[in-house]
């Protein structure tokens, strides 16, 4: 990383730091990225055990994202999916490994958006089985969504923070999940679209 591109990332992390005044967070420093030689021996052993479950949760987090798709264009079985059960078990081991890690002063700040993500995910999840328990009631579905938007939004940022953990930008895919299936882009669907995009 040029030292350019180190000075933006540093005044970037500092203004996200400053969006988050008055609650208490870590602040990542920009510099320890421009080489990765410069972790520490128990940063880069955080960054190695890290790895898998950012992606189990990324992937916890699409499996849920595609219930609320399918919910969205009408599917009422959706509340009994077994993913539901399947995304609840894998999202319960993921916890518990992240739980066991112990962040350093490097990590720290990465730690702290993929623990604030799988929490937005496990709310997620709460809110499918509190549509199960309802069947058809939209609020749920509607609290999902958010709980996800948000869950993406920290995966996002705890990507920015370390090297190797990125979230592919799915704003610009051609697959079904990101058009509406109205015809006047109206609807959940449409919604669900627009909440992808502006995250």
């Amino acid at each position: 990383m040029s030292d350019d591109a180190t000075r933006v990332f540093g005044r970037e992390m500092k203004e996200h730091s400053n969006a988050a005044k008055g609650v208490e967070t870590p602040i990542a420093e920009g510099n320890f990225l421009s080489i990765q030689q410069r972790l520490d021996a128990a940063s880069a052993l955080y960054v190695a055990r890290a790895k898998p479950i950012f992606s189990s949760l990324r992937d916890i987090t699409g499996q849920v994202a595609g219930l609320l798709v399918l919910s969205s264009v009408g599917s009422v079985g959706v509340y009994d999916h077994p993913m539901i059960d399947k995304a609840r078990l894998e999202l319960g081991e993921t916890t518990d490994c992240l739980g066991a890690l112990s962040a350093t002063a490097h990590t720290r700040h990465f730690h702290w958006h993929l623990t604030r993500s799988a929490s937005w995910v496990d709310r997620a999840v709460r809110a499918l089985d509190d549509a199960r328990s309802r069947l058809k009631s939209g609020t749920p579905i509607h609290n999902a969504l958010e709980c996800i938007k948000r869950a993406l939004t920290e995966l996002k940022s705890a990507g920015q923070c370390l090297p190797g953990f990125e979230v592919v930008d799915i704003s610009s895919a051609c697959c079904s999940c990101c058009r509406s299936v109205t015809s006047d882009g109206e609807g959940i669907a449409g919604t669900f679209k627009q909440s992808f995009t502006e995250w």
